[in-house]
């Protein structure tokens, strides 16, 4: 009878033995057949996700955006953007403090009057040119930063605002040109105003022939920009 038991033991232990060997070599398997269900589902939710973005970027802006939309290209050109706008504000400053420190009427001279309201003509148009190049340019910054904060349904309709104010980005940089020149052509009208004798000649030819000079050397830099950069 002990025989008989130690018998019926051993195999139990036997049995015991292949049957948790048998679920040691099937764990590996659904531990891989598992995780292989959950990289495809990622995928799948990848994909999923990715469908809205394409659909949202089909037609023209898909064609503006390419493949992808870097963001930090277009916050470099927002950035570019605004410099026109605080060199306009500097400038617009600068002639307000010049046309209220110069007299502008003389009783005695007839080519003072003359020269002060080629003066007042000149800062009248350097200071709405450089409003409007400031204001022109600190709202299309605004905007544009404005839809690039919607997340991505806003990249659609950065690119379509940027496309439908192109126009007034030349614009506000054609007023920004006229505004500059307009301050140098003033400021050397303001030295011959109040300057007396050979001196203001003296002066006022001086600094003329070289604002000529250094403003010839920034048309050149616009007209490098025009052809290397922007055709």
């Amino acid at each position: 009878m002990n025989h008989i038991k130690y018998m019926n033991l051993y195999a139990a232990i036997c049995l015991v033995m292949m049957i948790s060997s048998k679920s040691s070599a099937f764990k590996p398997a659904v531990q891989r057949r598992i995780s292989s269900n959950h990289r495809a589902a990622s995928s799948v939710s990848r994909s999923a996700l990715a469908v809205p973005v394409v659909l949202q970027l089909r037609g023209g802006a898909a064609a503006a955006l390419g493949t992808a939309f870097d963001m930090a290209n277009e916050s470099n050109k927002l950035a570019a953007i605004a410099g026109y706008s605080v060199v306009a504000t500097l400038t617009l400053n600068s002639c307000l403090r010049l046309f209220t420190s110069t007299q502008l009427q003389s009783k005695t001279s007839k080519q003072e009057n003359i020269a002060g309201f080629l003066f007042c003509c000149l800062c009248s148009v350097t200071i709405v040119c450089g409003a409007f190049t400031s204001i022109c340019f600190t709202l299309l910054t605004l905007y544009s930063k404005t839809a690039l904060g919607m997340g991505v349904p806003g990249q659609a309709k950065y690119i379509a605002f940027r496309e439908a104010t192109a126009e007034f980005r030349v614009q506000g940089f054609h007023a920004f040109i006229i505004s500059i020149s307009s301050f140098l052509a003033s400021f050397i009208l303001s030295l011959y105003i109040k300057l007396r004798g050979k001196t203001r000649y003296i002066l006022s030819v001086g600094v003329g022939a070289l604002a000529l000079y250094y403003f010839s050397k920034v048309q050149l830099i616009v007209y490098l920009a025009k052809t290397l950069i922007f055709e």
